[in-house]
């Protein structure tokens, strides 16, 4: 009985020893052959980077008054993981923006870490998103182009895209001299899912 005992007793230490031992070895594994691996694990899981347009150039006229300039406006944009119920937070969202409910759950739903809701959304819209305070949606400033004198000489001036290109006239031509230098900048999560800029 007595060598029972210690047999069981033996084959329990080796067991211990050798989950011990193999733990030991996937650590240094991990640690020393693997490092850069999960550094950009690790990464990945509180900081992403965000590319906005630069500040389009103003065109002015040959009395130096301003044609065509670029004004702050406000996008708004969506973290999925952090959004708790992406049916409820779409339904709210579509009403405010007037945007397709279904469509927006869609986005809401998915795996993405950064999903765009609506560029250049007006100030009353942007206001009226922050008023519902929903976590995993975020505000981004961005430029928009505005024309003073509306539609005179607009042939000619042209117009850019929703991402600060020149697509037509003058504002397409010039576009090498016109386009602002795109900013890209890191946004850190915290273990809430917190953003914050660095």
């Amino acid at each position: 009985m007595d060598k029972y005992i210690k047999f069981r007793i033996l084959l329990v230490g080796v067991i211990f020893i050798t989950a011990f031992a193999a733990i030991a070895a996937k650590a240094v594994h991990l640690q020393i052959y693997r490092s850069t691996w999960l550094s950009e694990k690790a990464s990945d899981q509180y900081e992403k980077s965000l590319t906005t347009s630069g500040q389009r150039g103003i065109i002015y006229d040959r009395n130096l008054s301003e044609m065509a300039v670029s004004i702050n406006v406000t996008s708004i944009a969506a973290n999925p993981d952090r959004v708790a119920n992406p049916a409820a937070t779409a339904k709210a969202l579509a009403k405010i923006l007037s945007l397709d409910a279904r469509s927006l759950q869609s986005k809401l739903s998915s795996k993405k870490a950064f999903v765009w809701i609506k560029r250049q959304s007006t100030a009353k819209e942007t206001s009226a998103v922050k008023e519902l305070d929903t976590p995993g949606i975020d505000f981004v400033t961005e430029y928009n182009r505005f024309y003073p004198h509306t539609t005179l000489a607009a042939q000619a001036l042209g117009f850019s895209g929703i991402d600060g290109a020149g697509l037509e006239g003058i504002e397409f031509y010039y576009n090498q001299y016109l386009e602002g230098v795109d900013t890209n900048s890191t946004v850190f999560k915290d273990a809430l899912g917190n953003g914050f800029n660095a």
